[in-house]
């Protein structure tokens, strides 16, 4: 080999090697195509639930719809991080819980206790941080995880 292309040689195994070790890294792209599978099975069970019809079925949705908010913040907590969207998946994921606590310490009370008052007390906070969570989504490429889907039924 001429001494010219022994640093170009260098050069291209050291980006090879390079390239290997972070193949495994989690990607932006990696991230969003899992929460966007997960935000998807969980959006398809909250449309699947009756339509509330009567405050009975309203009370019953919301608590079924929480569990499922609550289960898909856990699954996405749990999909490997790209380092440079850490902070904005943290924050994502804060706002999730916050919006959840205000659903089960608030606003399923106000519901069971017909406190229209407090129901929309309740949804006064909830609209800015929905807000929030679905442009942080779509920042976040996870599209689906904005929809915002309503029960429906079969």
């Amino acid at each position: 080999m001429s001494r010219s292309l022994a640093p170009f040689f260098a050069l291209g195994a050291a980006l090879l090697v390079a390239t290997q070790a972070s193949a495994g890294a989690p990607t932006r792209g990696g991230w969003a195509l899992a929460a966007n599978q997960d935000c998807a099975a969980a959006n398809s069970r909250i449309r699947a639930l009756p339509l509330p019809a009567t405050r009975k079925l309203l009370v019953r949705d919301t608590r079924s719809t929480l569990a499922i908010s609550k289960q898909v913040t856990r699954q996405l907590s749990l999909i490997p991080r790209p380092k440079r969207e850490r902070p904005a998946i943290l924050k994502l994921l804060a706002n999730s819980r916050t919006q959840n606590g205000i659903v089960q310490k608030r606003l399923l009370p106000a519901l069971v206790r017909k406190n229209q008052r407090l129901v929309q007390r309740a949804a006064v906070q909830l609209k800015p941080l929905g807000t929030r969570f679905n442009r942080m989504a779509r920042a976040l490429g996870a599209r689906v995880c904005a929809e915002n889907p309503a029960p429906h039924g079969p």
